[in-house]
């Protein structure tokens, strides 16, 4: 795992203190190694966290001939694509995985290598001598590239927001529509991001910057979805081979439970591979929060060296005010507490950790799935009956601040009553309604947000789904803009500051497949209140794993934001939301924002969403904005 930056341009001579200072600002991600390269207007820069050959034989850049590359990931089946590039000749000096991927890159193309790379990653290959070069994210997401497009042709990448942000020619500017969906999403959904001139690229696309000219395209392949024979054994067998890939290392390896099913998973899997695994989870005294007696239980169950750390709420309380400097674009989701949390205790033992993420979206886990049905019910009753007279009954249920209390679920099931079938689905996973945005911006700030419509996300990650079933497409939504902009995003962030490099074997291409091609209703099963989610995960968990957590729903990885929102964060938020600030952002209306503190104070209204979603902007801002 690693950061990469560069600038890519037409100039005679590159600025390397320019170059530098990019890198630099990557160096959390990459501590055991940098490099440097420049040929004429092409700079590229390198942070090396050493995973895999850990020797210099994988230093970056990484050049053959003309072909330079600077690469972040893994490349988890490198070891199956260097027999096969052997057999044509290739040889190699490195045990790496970077040198295959520039091996492969060469011998198939760029487009080639993609369609048989299992991965994640993000990369940049240069022809120096053509003056050509191809920037690539992997299919689902894991690993980000934010790019900014210069006059002149020039074209500035970076793992991160800030390296690429240490260009000089890079603005500052705000991009409204970026700023509204993060108080949609929690998160920014690519290609947009919270600034103006700076894009990300999507989960599996494809950039070729050729002399300066841009073209893009999408290299992710259309998912098989034929019936598969024997959907449990084949599903199994994926996961138990995407985990053995995921466990080759050569530094310490452990994995992240948490006593749900997916890390279950995952453990299991692993367990038919290796004994004796390390296993880490976080405890916390609040017990609508904790899961850590599951975690336990299910590290016993396979006979895991199994590592916790019981973590007050003061803990997750002095790391609030270091968000701005920890997130280099801001990110909503109040989970990003205990994963950093996690990461940072599991790094004290290891250098790469398993993860679960992706089951949820793979196998269609979150309640929200089964309100789908329930809302499509609702959505015959007349709309004066839904919003006149339900949505206030439910909004006059005493406030609960623990974890996904069923007040707080049935008020964001009616508010989402009122949009389409699949826009709803941010409202009930978001943080603010986009009903409510005119009051929360700025009139101008507002009017410059709405030049995009407010659900054109929705939009694009939905084209060319419109074949499949309803379940299917949620499916697809999900793993495009709440797992790959917000779950893989949030765990890039909260693991990479302490260069700890997470793994999700469930995200494994055989997995994905496999998972593709077994139908809905073998994932679904039911009706709420008695509706299995995962049904098919765990039917293949049944004979593997401790029938309490294969029986278990599923539970948030969470903290009480709300009530610290009325306690020791007050002092904070009070702080960041200033009036005085607030006008000279001219971003948020201060009348709105001390309304919002006011009712979520005195308990009329739970507003934790919201609140959290504008202290952490307002953290980003003063740390990266300048001052207005």
């Amino acid at each position: 795992m690693c950061g990469i930056a560069g600038v890519l341009s037409l100039g005679p001579s590159g600025d390397a203190t320019v170059i530098e200072r990019m890198t630099a600002r990557l160096a959390h991600r990459g501590p055991d190694d940098s490099g440097l390269l420049i040929d004429g207007g092409i700079a590229l820069g390198h942070r090396r966290l050493a995973v895999i050959d850990t020797s210099s034989g994988g230093h970056q850049p990484m050049r053959r001939g003309d072909h330079v590359v600077v690469f972040n990931g893994e490349l988890y089946n490198f070891r199956a694509l260097r027999l096969e590039l052997a057999a044509l000749g290739h040889r190699f000096d490195s045990e790496s995985d970077t040198e295959v991927l520039l091996a492969g890159a060469l011998a198939w193309g760029v487009p080639g290598l993609l369609e048989r790379a299992d991965g994640m990653f993000a990369f940049a290959l240069v022809d120096l001598t053509r003056r050509v070069a191809y920037l690539a994210r992997d299919r689902m997401g894991e690993k980000p590239l934010y790019t900014a497009e210069l006059p002149g042709g020039t074209l500035v990448f970076g793992s991160e927001l800030s390296a690429v942000r240490a260009h000089p020619d890079v603005s500052a500017a705000l991009d409204p529509v970026g700023v509204r969906r993060l108080f949609t999403l929690d998160a920014i959904p690519a290609p947009r991001t919270v600034l103006r001139d700076v894009r990300k690229l999507e989960p599996g696309e494809l950039l070729c910057w050729d002399r300066g000219a841009i073209r893009r395209q999408r290299w992710r392949p259309t998912l098989n979805r034929a019936p598969v024979e024997e959907p449990r054994r084949a599903l199994w067998d994926a996961i138990v081979s995407s985990v053995g890939d995921r466990l080759v290392s050569d530094v310490p390896l452990g994995v992240f439970v948490s006593g749900g099913l997916d890390s279950t998973a995952v453990l299991a899997a692993a367990a038919e591979h290796r004994s004796g695994l390390d296993t880490f989870c976080v405890g916390f005294d609040d017990a609508s929060f904790d899961e850590s007696a599951h975690a336990r239980a299910v590290a016993a169950h396979f006979g895991a060296r199994h590592h916790e750390e019981r973590l007050t709420a003061q803990a997750a309380l002095d790391l609030v005010p270091t968000l701005g400097a920890l997130l280099d674009e801001p990110h909503a989701d109040p989970s990003l507490l205990p994963t950093t949390l996690l990461a940072r205790f599991a790094r004290r033992h290891v250098t790469v950790a398993l993860s679960g993420d992706g089951g949820d979206e793979l196998f269609l886990g979150y309640p929200t799935f089964g309100a789908h049905a329930v809302a499509r019910l609702a959505e015959r009753a007349p709309a004066a009956l839904r919003s006149g007279l339900l949505r206030p009954l439910i909004h006059a249920l005493p406030v609960s601040h623990d974890n996904w209390s069923l007040d707080y679920q049935l008020k964001r099931f009616v508010d989402g009553l009122d949009y389409g079938p699949f826009e709803r689905h941010l409202v009930w996973i978001g943080n603010t309604d986009p009903r409510l945005h005119p009051t929360l911006f700025e009139p101008a700030f507002m009017a410059a947000a709405n030049k995009a419509p407010p659900f054109d996300d929705v939009t694009n990650a939905l084209a060319g789904t419109e074949h499949l079933d309803d379940l299917t497409r949620l499916g697809e939504l999900y793993a495009r803009l709440y797992l790959s902009d917000g779950v893989l995003q949030k765990v890039d962030r909260a693991t990479m500051s302490v260069a700890l490099e997470s793994r999700a074997p469930l995200l494994g291409r055989a997995v994905v497949e496999v998972a593709a091609r077994i139908p809905a209703s073998e994932k679904l099963k039911g009706l709420p209140p008695r509706q299995v989610t995962k049904a098919i995960l765990r039917e293949v968990l049944e004979s593997r794993a401790p029938a309490s957590i294969v029986k278990r729903p599923k539970k948030g990885f969470g903290v009480p934001i709300g009530r610290w929102l009325q306690g020791p964060l007050l002092p904070l938020l009070r702080e960041l939301l200033d009036a005085a600030t607030l006008r000279r952002q001219a971003v948020f209306k201060a009348e709105t924002c001390e309304k919002l503190i006011s009712e979520h104070l005195s308990g009329y209204r739970d507003h934790r969403k919201t609140l959290w979603a504008l202290l952490v902007f307002q953290l980003w801002a003063r740390e990266h904005l300048p001052r207005p």
